[in-house]
């Protein structure tokens, strides 16, 4: 309910009356260690599956769920022009919300989420051996090294949280990355638009 909430709450949207959720748990590792989870969304509604062992939490699945949900929105109704080309938007952007919405849904406290905001995003991302990579050599080898498809979530998300910053400090507080989101879905949704670089920077 704070997930849906929030999320709702946050683009100002109440048009859809239901999601569909579906939780699927999967045989645990032999070993029952590592996390093994995963998600998959669509239309009006997302898939959760992974195992039950013991480095799956019910943070992991809260972080899962808010990240699902978000992509009804950013990669759903703002869908990218390009692709993969722009998974550093429908995944980065993605990324982002997730943390902060769930700061707003007070799933999560200030000092957790800078904590998990700077281990899981800013730490992964500088640490990541293919933190350079192009965009169009992750859209052709996305599915080769977790840490090549990472580097779209981690750069997106580290844009993100770097324009959300300019804007607030540009506008004295009075606008963010919000607003812009906000105005991003409505233009996609009344000009049946999709999300490009091009558009962004307009």
């Amino acid at each position: 309910r704070k997930a849906v909430t929030s999320k709702r709450e946050f683009w100002q949207d109440y048009k859809q009356d239901f999601f569909t959720i579906i939780i699927t748990p999967t045989i645990p590792k032999s070993t029952g260690l590592g996390s093994s989870i995963n998600g998959s969304a669509y239309k009006n509604g997302f898939d959760l599956y992974g195992t039950n062992n013991m480095s799956n939490d019910k943070d992991t699945y809260l972080y899962l769920l808010y990240h699902e949900l978000m992509h009804e929105w950013i990669g759903g109704r703002i869908a990218n022009k390009h692709g993969d080309l722009n998974l550093w938007f429908s995944e980065g952007f993605t990324e982002y919300y997730t943390y902060k919405n769930r700061l707003r849904a007070e799933d999560i406290s200030l000092a957790e989420y800078q904590e998990l905001f700077n281990d899981r995003i800013i730490h992964a991302y500088w640490e990541n051996p293919w933190k350079n990579i192009p965009n169009y050599r992750i859209k052709d080898d996305l599915w080769e090294d977790y840490y090549v498809e990472k580097v779209a979530y981690w750069r997106g998300a580290v844009f993100a949280f770097w324009l959300d910053n300019q804007i607030l400090m540009k506008s004295n507080y009075e606008e963010s990355l919000d607003d812009l989101m906000r105005e991003l879905l409505e233009y996609c949704v009344v000009n049946n638009a999709k999300f490009s670089d091009e558009l962004l920077i307009d």
